[in-house]
């Protein structure tokens, strides 16, 4: 009797001590605070990362170019030399980061990258490479950017849009983004602020792409949309991004150098 005792005493010791040990590692545990402006807990935006093992956004780097110097080209007759100038300088910031450089041309043949400013064709690009295939033909355009004054969007447009130029996809895309969709909300938003049909937005914003470089979601990249918290049930916001963030910086340097 006294050794069964004793034998109920050591589990129970036991047990005991597993569940001090389970309340200590808990309380002890990192905690995840959303408190950044985004909505974006810390733990997922890392500005300072500086893991080369991986890529730190979402690039297809079948897309990525060799050269160093890319070539642009702008199509419209009617565009001034300062909006020429305007939209090659806002590119070249990815050069301060990057080994490459963009510099306008007049010609054509020799081109990259075609510009044409089509209001009717909103903002899109090719992304990276695939520019190759559409030789002679606009390869980017900026819809009406010509005739805007407001200059934090000129930077948001031309600086994405010159990401997607070099292979970058939408950082919506990535696989690690926290956000949780209301989906009817999200197309109808979609449709109203930029003309996008149910399937583009599946492929643009909603969607993961599995099979390219990705890891931490950045809600600071170039290459997000403005979202607005009443498209997620999580509540998780995304303002209108103007400058490379610091995952851009570094990153565009890891795959372009």
């Amino acid at each position: 009797m006294t050794s069964r005792r004793g034998y109920l005493i050591i589990i129970c010791f036991i047990i005991l001590l597993s569940f001090v040990v389970y309340i200590t590692n808990h309380q002890n545990a990192t905690k995840v605070v959303y408190d950044f402006p985004c909505g974006v807990p810390k733990t997922l935006v890392n500005p300072m990362s500086k893991d080369s093992t991986t890529s730190q956004f979402v690039i297809d780097r079948s897309k990525m170019w060799t050269q160093k110097k890319l070539e642009i080209y702008f199509m419209d007759d009617h565009i001034t030399q300062e909006t020429i100038d305007d939209v090659v300088e806002i590119a070249n910031e990815w050069s301060e980061y990057s080994n490459i450089k963009f510099v306008s041309t007049e010609d054509i043949g020799k081109s990259d990258i075609r510009i044409s400013f089509s209001s009717r064709k909103g903002y899109v690009s090719e992304i990276g490479n695939d520019a190759e295939k559409e030789m002679g033909k606009s390869t980017m355009s900026l819809g009406d950017l010509n005739n805007e004054k407001n200059n934090i969007k000129l930077k948001s447009i031309v600086l994405h849009e010159f990401g997607h130029a070099l292979g970058l996809l939408h950082e919506m895309n990535n696989p690690n983004n926290p956000i949780v969709w209301k989906i009817p909300e999200t197309y109808i938003y979609f449709k109203e602020e930029y003309g996008l049909e149910s399937f583009e937005v599946d492929e643009q914003v909603i969607n993961d792409i599995i099979d390219v470089k990705y890891s931490v979601f950045d809600s600071l990249s170039i290459m997000t949309y403005p979202i607005p918290a009443k498209l997620t049930h999580n509540n998780i916001s995304i303002p209108m991004v103007s400058e490379l963030s610091e995952k851009d910086k570094i990153n565009i340097g890891i795959n372009y150098n």
